[in-house]
């Protein structure tokens, strides 16, 4: 297939807390006006693939589309081709994130309101939320969640996010930021060379959590009660298990790439 003539779009699944906002500053720099940022009114919402494939037919100059609300599979059509790329993160850990983030910052509940508090409040919403299930539900085909329910997460899917994960040409991780976008940027380099411009991204809403993992599960689990500590692990099985698998991936795809540099 002659390339020349293709139209390479990189798609950034942007998942919440997952340091797309640093991802996004980044590439904004490098992409300026042929970068799109596309979420519906609705924050519930989820765009299918034939809205994502009106989005970049209603922005043919983009090169880059972010959006919170896009997940896999991509549109396939002529002349246009799709770059997924996301970052995961520890799905414990996260929680932490996600807590501190929607009370602090985005003030979206009281002061008195505890981790515990919270914790419960998302293992009782039966929909997939910010603390279960996003992860996965945003790389597995979404074809499978129908109704953006946790109770749709089921094997079929996990084993839809691990498959997507793997086969991906690229993804990073959070904790692991800096090594990822320069693994990004390598990868996907032949098909936007604004990549190879040496760029640091300022990191934006990435806490500190991210660089001591182990100390900031421990807090998780120091600020909920057993049996709801336990009801979240049993809630993020799905979600350990692709963090866990992504992160040997990833070493083993990195290893190979700074041998190779």
């Amino acid at each position: 297939m002659d390339t020349h003539f293709l139209h390479h779009v990189l798609l950034h699944l942007h998942i919440f807390k997952n340091a797309g906002t640093t991802f996004d500053r980044a590439l904004s720099k490098l992409f300026q006006d042929q970068m799109t940022s596309y979420d519906t009114e609705n924050p519930g919402a989820r765009i299918s693939i034939e809205h994502l494939t009106q989005i970049q037919q209603a922005h043919p100059e983009s090169r880059v589309i972010t959006s919170h609300q896009v997940g896999l599979p991509v549109p396939v059509y002529s002349g246009v081709i799709f770059h997924p790329v996301f970052f995961l993160r520890n799905p414990i850990e996260r929680i932490q994130s996600c807590y501190h983030f929607e009370k602090d910052v985005q003030k979206l509940m009281n002061d008195d309101v505890t981790m515990e508090m919270y914790v419960r409040r998302n293992l009782n919403n039966p929909k997939i939320n910010a603390c279960f299930g996003i992860q996965l539900a945003t790389i597995a085909d979404n074809r499978y969640i129908k109704n953006w329910n946790r109770d749709e997460l089921t094997d079929i899917v996990v084993n839809s996010a691990l498959n997507n994960m793997q086969t991906a040409r690229c993804f990073g991780l959070v904790d692991r930021f800096d090594e990822s976008f320069e693994f990004i940027c390598h990868r996907l380099e032949t098909y936007f060379p604004e990549l190879t411009k040496n760029i640091k991204p300022a990191q934006q809403n990435i806490s500190e959590a991210s660089k001591n993992i182990d100390d900031k599960t421990k807090y998780v689990q120091d600020n909920l009660s057993k049996e709801t500590y336990s009801k979240m692990l049993d809630a993020l099985k799905g979600e350990i298990i692709l963090y866990e698998t992504a992160q040997k991936v990833f070493e083993n795809r990195y290893n190979k790439y700074s041998k190779r540099t």
